[in-house]
């Protein structure tokens, strides 16, 4: 799926260091990189600024999860050096205004849902790290 998506460097520019990057970010519940799954749309890099679009299989995805992979691609893309600002875009789900705003703005989940949410989401994080973990392990 790493082929589908559309991307717009400038002329000249090598985007193996932002396709990789992608690549680390997992579906949290499935764990698979998003880019696999054909969840990365596209991607467009002018000025050092990225803009991705994430396409998620259903406008009812889990609203946690859908943060965690959206601040994840954020985090992710600010590592690469020619990177200094990221634009994260989620389509038709059904939370896009609340998590974009939340995650573009470098906000916590709990602000992006006051009143809703309580805390951080880092715990759940890790849960499902663990079991990715434990069952890639188990394959073995």
């Amino acid at each position: 799926m790493r082929g589908n998506v559309l991307s717009d460097f400038r002329a000249g520019y090598d985007g193996t260091a932002v396709m990789e990057r992608l690549a680390q970010v997992l579906d949290p519940e499935l764990d698979e990189p998003i880019l696999d799954l054909g969840f990365v749309r596209s991607f467009e890099l002018h000025s050092g600024h990225a803009s991705v679009e994430l396409r998620l299989p259903t406008s009812w995805c889990a609203v946690n999860f859908v943060y965690l992979m959206a601040q994840d691609v954020r985090r992710a893309l600010l590592t690469v050096k020619e990177i200094d600002q990221v634009t994260v875009s989620l389509g038709d789900h059904c939370a896009a205004a609340d998590i974009e705003a939340a995650v573009n703005g470098g906000l916590s989940f709990a602000e992006a849902f006051p009143g809703e949410a309580a805390g951080s989401l880092e715990a759940l994080r890790r849960t499902f790290l663990r079991k990715g973990f434990l069952s890639r392990q188990e394959r073995l």
